[in-house]
């Protein structure tokens, strides 16, 4: 329901320093299990985004997300 409600935690957009792209950070300190931000896309295994990461070589805007040792959301095709 925090998602139909647009009850995420007040964010900001800035550019990375590395030069990587763009990053989002929180502009407020968040609770335990307080909902920061909606990220949209598909679950890949590590296997995947390794042949998907190698697919999207030479892509300008690819969006990968390591949810940890053995999961990766995939948004590139959402974006």
């Amino acid at each position: 329901q925090r998602l139909q409600r647009s009850q995420w935690a007040k964010c900001s957009i800035f550019k990375a320093s590395n030069g990587r792209g763009w990053c989002l950070r929180t502009d407020e300190e968040l609770s335990p299990g307080q909902l920061a931000v909606e990220y949209i896309g598909e679950v890949v295994s590590g296997e995947e985004v390794q042949r998907r990461a190698s697919a999207y070589l030479g892509k300008r805007h690819t969006y990968l997300l390591k949810l940890n040792q053995e999961e990766f959301i995939d948004s590139t095709r959402m974006a």
